[in-house]
């Protein structure tokens, strides 16, 4: 699957997997901008890695990402559902 985030001012397209995209593409003012990300670093996988090896460990919280901000994006996420008409999984 890939990811699509639209603004008004163009559009950004995730290669699949988006959990671990090497590429994406910016389409602005009828321009496509291609861009490679080179590094595993940078991708979502790199955090679910992360995140395993710390609940592996006993932490209850990454060391990248406070508990605080994931639960903030959360809600963002959630209101955007809501206001787009869409719930989650289940």
């Amino acid at each position: 699957m890939r990811g699509r985030i639209v603004r008004s001012a163009g559009e950004l397209v995730i290669a699949p997997p988006f959990h671990a995209a090497t590429r994406l593409t910016v389409l602005r003012d009828g321009r496509k901008e291609r861009h490679l990300i080179d590094s595993s670093d940078a991708a979502f996988a790199a955090r679910a890695c992360e995140v395993r090896d710390r609940v592996l460990r006993g932490h209850t919280e990454s060391a990248t990402v406070p508990l605080d901000a994931s639960v903030a994006l959360m809600r963002i996420l959630e209101d955007a559902r809501h206001a787009i008409g869409t719930r989650a999984f289940g």
